[in-house]
């Protein structure tokens, strides 16, 4: 029974997100496409691995030819980096 409920939350859970507002960038700001075909001039970029739109800020990560996995947070607004969050 502790299953059927499980998969039933589950289920829901999944609908209500994909229910959910898209978000969007920045009125007039930078196209993700944009900063991607930036990325992409880097010299050893290999390929990318994930962009998303959160907060107003694109946070992409993508991979370099040595492996090394790079993930950089960019202002919507402006295409600029955004500098980490001090803890």
């Amino acid at each position: 029974m502790r299953g059927i409920l499980a998969s039933g939350f589950l289920m829901l859970s999944v609908v209500g997100s994909i229910a959910a507002e898209p978000t969007m960038p920045a009125p007039n700001g930078v196209k993700a496409s944009e900063i991607v075909a930036a990325i992409e001039k880097r010299e050893g970029y290999a390929y990318l691995g994930s962009i998303e739109l959160k907060d107003d800020n694109y946070r992409v990560v993508y991979y370099m030819s040595d492996g090394a996995e790079v993930t950089i947070t960019y202002s919507s607004a402006t295409g600029q980096p955004v500098a980490p969050e001090a803890k």
